[in-house]
């Protein structure tokens, strides 16, 4: 089990007792998400398709997928995860709509490549995002990242057909990722 906590989330590896809560998290979110993020399609947007995430949940090599909740009050926050193969590694995230603009994806991102870096030995950290999607544009850029290479309309929205450009960014070590009070075990 992986547990990682910072100042304000706890992350865990999503169990069966998550399913529901992540689940309607995902519905009221859902329209936001067909738009940048990849895996969006019509079964990932199914109750059965959330089921079937924590179901591969279960079984995390080097693919960690995490969920965030609320250290006060416990509510479902963030999804997220560390995935790759070692010692390259890639995140993501998408922020529960009653969370958003609060500073939770960044938490959320810092906390993943620290953990990626002192925890799993990476020796880089990638992300991407869609073209249009600036919020995550910020996120990436307040965590330190380093833009690397655009791929020109090679992501298809699942909200509106679009074909959209992607942005890769990567980091090789911690030196310009923002300090986070965070702990795992």
């Amino acid at each position: 089990m992986v547990e990682i906590l910072t100042p304000r989330l706890i992350f865990k590896i999503p169990t069966f007792d998550d399913v529901d809560e992540i689940h309607a998290a995902k519905v009221k979110m859902w329209p936001e998400l067909q738009k940048w993020m990849s895996w969006s399609n019509d079964e990932s947007g199914t109750y059965q398709g959330t089921h079937d995430w924590v179901t591969r949940a279960q079984s995390p090599e080097d693919n960690i997928p995490l969920i965030g909740r609320d250290r006060l009050t416990h509510d479902f926050v963030v999804a997220s995860g560390v995935h790759g193969a070692s010692p390259h590694f890639s995140t993501g995230y998408w922020v529960a709509h009653k969370y958003l603009g609060k500073g939770y994806a960044t938490e959320t991102c810092i906390a993943m490549v620290r953990f990626a870096f002192l925890a799993r030995a990476a020796e880089t950290v990638h992300i991407d995002h869609f073209e249009g999607n600036d919020k995550s544009r910020r996120v990436i850029e307040k965590t330190g990242f380093i833009f690397t290479e655009l791929s020109p309309k090679i992501h298809r929205s699942h909200y509106d057909g679009r074909m959209l450009d992607s942005y890769r960014y990567i980091l090789t070590d911690l030196s310009n990722v923002p300090d986070l009070e965070m702990s795992w075990s």
